[in-house]
């Protein structure tokens, strides 16, 4: 065995171009593993152009991934590991079960025994047949396996994987037969060995691998990414745990050739967490500190769109992160955004809005929440209807989103029909000149009744999903696949996804093993449609749609993807204490202590305890933080932000190594002065900076998107109000009242507290009509409204209710706004400046009437006209009179959020709005003034997007033609 080393990729592929001219000349193959899929593509990338006169492809530029690899694997065997285990498996012809037969099986195991019946055992079936696959290609007994750990929990999940291993009926489980395979193989047609790349840790199935060849008398080569002119540095500790056991390391080999040290990230990489000597700073190297990880993403994809714009190589760039896939969704939405794709696989089938909806028609049946009844919520009604398989659902989505927070407590079909007709009754209620806001009014009975309908057909088409036979798993598909294309509730489905549905069906031909009933296979839907399609070798590669290998796309991965990559421009982000490092994952309930047991029995690598192998695990997160470092080429950017989901943050401790490589360090705690953090001296030396957001990303500026002038020249004082919020929202309501209900459960809740509010204040004054003696001191009236306030809403409540079918729990919420409106207008009557000016005075008794009314008044500015009106009169005293309006309540419901500098300036527009009130009623000076200046915006068509946190409340959001991300605000000013 040899070991040959060079952190750089191209010098590997120098070596691997020499062997394989000389396996060629020879008429000798190698096989090549790797560890990532990743690295996989890079060194497909490689064999393309190094076998390309020898590959029979019409174009191998155009040609896709899949027909290459085959064509490469005609000369040089280069696989993936797990890849090449999953090949040997199904090219063998051994009856071997699926993934999915597998999951029926242990299913069964685990409801056979009382300890195991739950849910919370049940739903930890796909994490214990991942477990399971690996126990297998140990090749260990129970026995052995039971050995490696001494909790309670370990030994019960041995005791089901054993009882597993017998319900198997004779055949094979996948990990079973890749063991077998691995062991019995010959590997005839193959001549060495190539290891490429750091497996950490060598597995059992990785050392079965090498044991094979060597004792078969070939050579093995590991092609390690270590520099070894750099004596013992720390990155590589891992690296030495891992393979010193197979060859000693003085006997490993350097190949690394001379890389140009011209630029500060040339030399980084070898400087990094060593106590070597510092080097100067230059532009390939940038540290930049956001606010938050929004703030961070959104300046990463500016920078990246700035790069596109100057046509550099989208697939020469990458974000690299832990946690990648979690941030995958929102980097490729915001690159989508500039038109920047992005290196993201095709999505499962199930992921797919039509294979969403099929999944959520079988759960109907399935969910565990109905207790064996039919469970229908909310969530799954929108992924059905949203995902176009019901006939009618198309046209009325938005109606049920309109409607939705009605629904929020259906979870059975009697709740939607018992809501839906509800909703039919209201209809008969409502018309939008008093219920403006009210959804209903906006939704006509015809609607109403389709989306009654609509339900019905879901209820039908689930119950027909699980009335099929018992019958193979492969038959299950194949009579789903003519249910789809054949029943008349079901809009046809989309034909690459009746493709795949048609391709996973062939793949399943030897799944005749097992027979199952129509809820075991729904159960297994997921398994089936998902893993299914990563499980066979013909549809494995993850970039199975990418036409060319040389695709301009950006890569979002994470750190342990990238070694032996090269990039022009690495952004590595998220650089915070609660990623670095990274902490490992074993499956479910494997423990430090059991993979270090294992380890030792089926590996040269003999680490004795759990506390060793957590830290060789700790040692392997500094090898990807190195590798992450050493991918960029051009460009590192290294950058952290302080608030993720409302939790402070603070940056990874690797930030005082990457100072000291610069010459940096934390100052140490005087009397004569207090220390400086390491932050604080990066940013004092104008290394770590806060960066505005990019601004030349765009041919041009953004600008405001024209906008067709309003011909509406009638306004209330709200809507002024409203202008002074947010101005594109007084235009959208202008341009679409037909959005201007309110949809959410926030927004309804308070608009129905606002109408129960308004009849209880009617019945109130009803019984307290006529003038009234108040005491001031003693408070005797105002504190017996107070305690009748709530009396008076239940009064109310009969006659508003009806209007708003909410379910109980919603209209908790409800009267206790209600009441909390009533009570406050009371405190406002009773405690008014004039009621505590009169007590100041010595008069501690008042003579107070109120009484409603609908005073109206309007004021014209040049050909404008504005209306006020107001509802409520009070008078004390039979002469000072003050007016209030209490139907305002229902305008301003959405204005809010969680800022508190931005619920401040709120606060502040709101007493401007009372104040103009006030003034518009005497009609002086001041209210024309602030009329005219309204009345000139409009006419300069001036209607600015108002962007914070009130527009997540707003019912305007979703068709905001202003994009959030090109107007976010700067938190932080670039340092000079």
């Amino acid at each position: 065995m040899e070991v040959y080393c060079s952190p750089n990729t191209e010098d590997i592929e120098e070596f691997l171009k020499n062997k394989v001219n000389t396996t060629l000349n020879n008429s000798n193959k190698i096989l090549h593993i790797v560890p990532t899929m990743i690295l996989l593509r890079r060194r497909i990338r490689f064999y393309r152009f190094l076998l390309g006169p020898n590959l029979n492809l019409k174009n191998v530029s155009r040609a896709k991934h899949k027909e290459v690899r085959a064509e490469i694997r005609r000369w040089v065997g280069i696989y993936e590991v797990d890849e090449f285990i999953r090949s040997l498996v199904y090219q063998s012809g051994m009856e071997v079960l699926s993934k999915t037969e597998s999951a029926v099986i242990l299913e069964r195991v685990l409801k056979a025994n009382p300890d195991t019946n739950d849910l919370s055992w049940l739903t930890m079936i796909p994490h214990l047949i991942e477990l399971f696959r690996e126990l297998a290609l140990t090749g260990l007994s129970v026995l052995e396996l039971k050995e490696c750990g001494s909790s309670e929990r370990w030994k019960q999940v041995i005791d089901i994987y054993a009882t597993y291993l017998e319900e198997t009926e004779g055949a094979l489980d996948f990990g079973q037969a890749g063991r077998m395979l691995l062991q019995e193989k010959s590997f005839h047609e193959y001549d060495e060995l190539v290891m490429d790349g750091s497996f950490l840790p060598i597995l059992g199935k990785h050392h079965l691998l090498i044991e094979k060849f060597k004792n078969d008398g070939k050579n093995v080569t590991f092609l390690l990414p270590c520099d070894l002119s750099v004596p013992n540095h720390p990155a590589f500790e891992a690296i030495f745990k891992a393979y010193e056991p197979y060859v000693p390391r003085e006997q490993w080999q350097s190949i690394q050739q001379p890389r140009p040290a011209s630029f500060f990230v040339d030399r980084f990489p070898k400087l990094i967490f060593t106590e070597t000597a510092s080097t100067h700073l230059d532009q390939s190297f940038s540290l930049t500190k956001f606010y938050s990880v929004e703030d961070e993403l959104t300046y990463i994809v500016q920078r990246i769109a700035g790069l596109a714009k100057k046509n550099v190589n989208l697939k020469k760039i990458a974000i690299i992160t832990p946690q990648f896939m979690e941030i995958r969704p929102l980097v490729r939405e915001m690159l989508e955004q500039y038109g920047v794709p992005s290196d993201v696989p095709r999505r499962p089938l199930l992921h797919l809005p039509q294979g969403r909806a099929l999944k959520s028609l079988y759960d109907i049946s399935l969910d565990p929440r109905g207790r064996g009844e039919p469970y229908l919520d909310l969530d799954m009604v929108r992924v059905i209807m949203h995902g176009n398989v019901i006939k009618g659902s198309p046209e009325l989505v938005d109606v049920l989103e309109n409607l939705a927070a009605f629904f929020t407590d259906c979870t059975v079909f009697d709740d939607w029909y018992r809501c839906i007709d509800s909703l039919i009754e209201v209809k008969e209620m409502v018309n939008k000149e008093e219920h403006l806001y009210h959804p209903v009014a906006w939704t006509t009975r015809e609607e109403l009744t389709g989306l009654r309908k609509i339900i019905s057909r879901i209820q039908d088409v689930s119950k027909q999903l699980i009335s099929g036979p018992t019958d193979t798993i492969n038959n299950h598909v194949q009579n789903l696949l003519r249910f789809l294309k054949t029943d008349e509730n079901l809009i046809p489905f989309d034909e690459e996804l009746l493709e795949r549905l048609e391709s996973i069906s062939r793949l399943l031909d030897v799944q005749n093993r097992l027979t199952i009933n129509s809820l075991e296979f729904g159960a297994r839907l997921t398994a089936l449609f998902v893993e299914q399609e990563g499980d066979v070798i013909e549809v494995t590669s993850q970039d199975e749609t990418e036409l060319a290998l040389e695709a301009p796309m950006v890569t979002v991965t994470g750190p342990g993807n990238v070694e032996f990559q090269r990039y022009d421009y690495v952004f590595l982000c998220r650089f915070t204490q609660d990623m670095y490092p990274e902490v490992a994952t074993l499956p479910w309930p494997m423990t430090s202590e059991v993979q270090a047991n294992i380890l030792a029995k089926t590996t040269e690598n003999k680490i004795m305890t759990g506390k060793d192998l957590d830290e060789f695990y700790t040692g392997r997160a500094l090898y990807h933080i190195y590798s992450a470092m050493n991918a960029a080429k051009v460009q590192l950017n290294v950058s952290y932000s302080q608030v993720h989901e409302g939790m402070n943050l603070t940056p990874a401790h690797y930030l005082h190594d990457i100072a000291r490589v610069i010459g940096l360090e934390e100052e140490e705690e005087s009397e004569d002065k207090p220390s400086k953090t390491i932050e604080e001296v990066l940013e004092e030396a104008k290394v770590l900076r806060r960066p505005s957001l990019v601004k030349e990303v765009l041919e041009e500026p953004p600008a405001e998107s024209s906008l067709e002038p309003i011909t509406d020249k009638i306004f209330t004082v709200e809507d002024v109000a409203i202008y002074q919020y947010c101005p594109r929202r007084l235009y959208l309501q202008k341009k679409h009242p037909e959005h201007l209900m309110y949809k959410s459960e926030f927004h309804l809740q308070s608009y129905a507290a606002s109408f129960l509010y308004g009849a209880a204040l009617k019945k109130m004054i009803k019984d307290y009509s006529k003038p009234m003696s108040v005491d001031i001191e003693s408070g005797k009236i105002k504190n017996k409204l107070l305690r009748n306030a709530s009396q008076y809403r239940q009064e109310a409540e009969k006659e508003v209710r009806p209007l708003f079918p909410f379910s109980r729990r919603l209209w908790a919420t409800v009267r206790l706004q209600a009441d909390l409106f009533l009570q406050s207008l009371i405190r406002l009557v009773f405690e008014h400046d004039y009621v505590k000016e009169q007590l100041n005075q010595g008069n501690i008794s008042i003579r107070l009437q109120w009484r409603l009314i609908d005073r109206q008044e309007e004021i014209r500015v040049n050909d404008f006209i504005f209306q006020a009106r107001q509802e409520l009169e009070i008078q004390y005293n039979n002469a000072r009179k003050y007016y209030l309006s209490t139907s305002n309540r229902q305008e301003f419901l959405y204005f809010t959020s969680r800022n508190e500098l931005e619920r401040e300036a709120m606060e502040k527009i709101k007493d401007w709005y009372f104040e103009l009130k006030r003034h518009f009623f005497r009609k002086d000076s001041w209210a024309i003034k602030q009329l005219q200046h309204f009345v000139d915006m409009v006419k300069a068509n001036e209607f600015p997007k108002q962007v914070g946190g009130h527009c997540m409340y707003c019912p305007y959001q979703h068709i905001c033609q202003e994009r959030n991300v090109s107007n976010a605000y700067v938190r932080a000013e670039e340092s000079n």
